[in-house]
């Protein structure tokens, strides 16, 4: 395949999907200046400059989320706050960052909530459970024989009991529920509609997949096509491509036979289908994968940060973790390597 990239423009053409893989464990929640680093066989935390904050001493450790970051000891999980002090103790098999204040945790194969003083506000018990948003969080357990999804409220109240087929978290004052549908005396599964906080069906079930809302607007796929809806269940844009994702920062990445790009919020194209992989915008630079190496863009689709790494991921905060070199390494928005410090 020719191929040509004017690194002023971004300009170019592309056309291999891969399979985007994480070399060590990362999350969403990042809201601080303290980034996760390995040196000599154990995990610290640095800073946006590189600096050591937190000494290297825990067997893994993620990002921070509300002041406290998930560690691993021996195997187990608990979270430690910014001066690296343990918070909340190595208890648990699996755990996520905070969200609304409560953070899921795994224990002994079920899934339950701690508070960030380390309380058990919902025992675990379910055996899916995903964020809080907007004071409730779906979970899965087993109702009538089957596994199902519901919502429970901060206290672990069941306020809709679970009988969906699936379940994403609150947006918008609206929820993604996988509904059956009936048509006369036939019952179909596995279509997607939007609930309220009471449980009543907003929109109705009609969609193959749904995503949580987002600034008023829903990505869907009707079964023949994705587009993104309103609360009212119009359409706001079409997007007729292979793969799309929901907007981020104003922009949505989207994919077919020429590579990977971006639309606006018009359904525009704002930046050329060209790229073999891409990631949505995090501090307004998406990563993508342009030929063998990874580099960041801006919104206009020109290179800031020119593609040379064997992997990335998207920025958080002031940083992106790369890796190159048979290393995993922390980059800043101008492409100077802060970690490690050769």
């Amino acid at each position: 395949m020719n191929r040509t990239l004017d690194f002023r423009t971004g300009l170019g053409s592309a056309g291999m999907l891969i399979v985007f893989f994480t070399l060590f464990c990362i999350d969403t929640y990042a809201q601080t200046n303290l980034y996760p680093a390995k040196e000599d066989g154990a995990y610290g935390f640095i800073n946006a400059s590189g600096e050591m904050i937190i000494p290297p001493q825990f067997d893994g450790a993620m990002e921070f989320s509300e002041g406290l970051a998930p560690v691993q000891i021996g195997g187990f999980w608990g979270y430690v706050d910014e001066s690296g002090e343990l918070i909340i103790d190595t208890l648990y098999e699996k755990v996520f960052g905070f969200s609304e204040n409560l953070a899921r945790v795994m224990l002994q194969g079920k899934w339950g909530y701690v508070d960030t003083e380390g309380n058990m506000v919902v025992e675990p018990r379910f055996t899916g459970a995903l964020d809080f948003s907007e004071g409730y969080a779906p979970i899965r357990r087993v109702a009538r024989g089957k596994e199902k999804w519901g919502f429970i409220d901060r206290e672990g109240n069941e306020i809709m009991r679970p009988r969906y087929g699936g379940a994403l978290p609150f947006a918008d004052g609206l929820a993604p529920v996988e509904l059956k549908k009936k048509f006369g005396i036939v019952t179909t599964g596995g279509q997607w509609g939007f609930i309220n906080s009471e449980g009543k069906v907003i929109i109705e079930a009609g969609y193959a997949t749904a995503r949580s809302f987002k600034d008023g607007i829903s990505l869907v796929h009707s079964g023949k096509a994705y587009q993104f809806i309103d609360k009212d269940n119009e359409l706001v844009v079409e997007a007729p491509y292979q793969r799309v994702y929901p907007f981020s920062e104003g922009l949505a990445r989207v994919y077919d036979e020429d590579g990977w790009g971006y639309i606006n919020q018009e359904g525009e194209v704002a930046v050329e289908l060209q790229f073999d992989h891409a990631n949505d915008f995090s501090n307004g630079l998406a990563l993508v994968k342009y030929g063998q190496k990874w580099g960041y863009i801006n919104k206009e689709g020109a290179f800031q940060i020119e593609p040379r790494f064997d992997q990335g991921w998207s920025f958080s905060g002031e940083l992106a973790r790369v890796y190159a070199e048979g290393e995993v390494k922390y980059v800043n928005d101008v492409g100077v390597i802060v970690w490690p410090k050769n």
